[in-house]
């Protein structure tokens, strides 16, 4: 009997190591399995991820191009506002100067008055009953010039000159049957700045 418990022992030992080495095998595989799965799991992880970068570095450059592209459509706008703010500031500035050198000019030589009314009778040469008016402190400065004007129009039968108190100092108006030429300063510093804006008319 001593061998039979032995024998049996000795089955049951084995059996219980094969159970014992199924177990572990099966533990093995389990984890080899769960290796190779998770081998998988992360290559498809690391793959959604490249995916991922790429797609956010794409959308990240079609982004920061636009705001790029966004940034220097305002830089222009406003580039565009600032320049001509400034053109119009410069053409009121030269229109200013303008005004202080007629003024200064009138000031220092008032006779200057004859010279701008020889330069209206160039667009009103044609007409043949002229009248000038100017103010009546330019009116002395214009009958001393009175020949140099009446040089500029050959062809009028008449040179009229006359003062009025509504023409500043320094301009005139020439009147004729063909119409009127306005000579005042204000409406020559007018067309200087309509020449400067470039309005033309």
């Amino acid at each position: 009997m001593a061998i039979i418990r032995s024998g049996r022992e000795s089955v049951e030992g084995v059996i219980a190591a094969d159970a014992l080495a199924e177990q572990q095998l099966a533990e093995e595989a389990k984890r080899a399995l769960a290796e190779g799965d998770a081998e998988k799991i992360l290559a498809a992880a690391r793959q959604e991820a490249e995916r991922v970068l790429k797609t956010a570095a794409h959308e990240g450059r079609e982004r920061g191009l636009a705001a790029v592209t966004e940034l220097l459509v305002g830089a222009r706008l406003v580039a565009e506002r600032a320049r001509q703010s400034a053109d119009q500031e410069l053409r009121v500035l030269a229109v200013k100067i303008a005004e202080k050198i007629l003024g200064r000019e009138l000031q220092s030589h008032p006779d200057v008055v004859v010279d701008v009314a020889r330069e209206a009778l160039r667009h009103a040469s044609s007409g043949r009953d002229l009248v000038i008016r100017v103010h009546p402190d330019d009116l002395a400065f214009i009958e001393r010039g009175k020949p140099r004007l009446v040089e500029r129009c050959r062809s009028a039968r008449s040179v009229d000159l006359r003062a009025d108190g509504s023409v500043p100092r320094g301009g005139c108006i020439i009147e004729s049957e063909l119409g009127v030429v306005d000579a005042r300063l204000a409406v020559q510093l007018e067309a200087i700045e309509r020449a400067l804006r470039g309005d033309g008319g």
